[in-house]
């Protein structure tokens, strides 16, 4: 499971702390890592903007080892329930309600009812 995830850390432009690669001391463009997730989040086309908000959506409810991502992913949905258009507002506040359900479903014992 976790290989076929391992490109979420690559489309934030995640890099292990304290780690370069080899090719960065030859050429500087290996150095630099984008994060393709920020551009797709802020740009300026709202279906983009929505489209990733949906694939934002799909990642955090049904990807096995969701858990593992969510510190990686969970600030764009954030971002995204500040959106002008409400469309996107409302799909990433559905997906919030949805990994909050889910959340509860899956660790009952931490969920406390007053």
């Amino acid at each position: 499971e976790g290989s076929r995830t391992a490109a979420i850390a690559d489309f934030v432009g995640y890099k292990q702390e304290n780690v370069i690669p080899v090719a960065a001391f030859y050429d500087s463009q290996f150095a630099v890592s984008v994060n393709t997730l920020a551009e797709l989040a802020s740009h300026k086309n709202r279906r983009v903007r929505l489209r990733c908000c949906k694939m934002l959506s799909y990642l955090l409810v049904y990807l096995p080892d969701r858990y593992d991502h969510q510190q990686r992913l969970l600030p764009y949905l954030v971002s995204f329930m500040n959106d002008i258009d409400k469309t996107i507002e409302r799909e990433a506040l559905e997906c919030m309600e949805k990994c909050g359900l889910q959340y509860e479903r899956e660790h009952p014992d931490e969920i406390i009812e007053r």
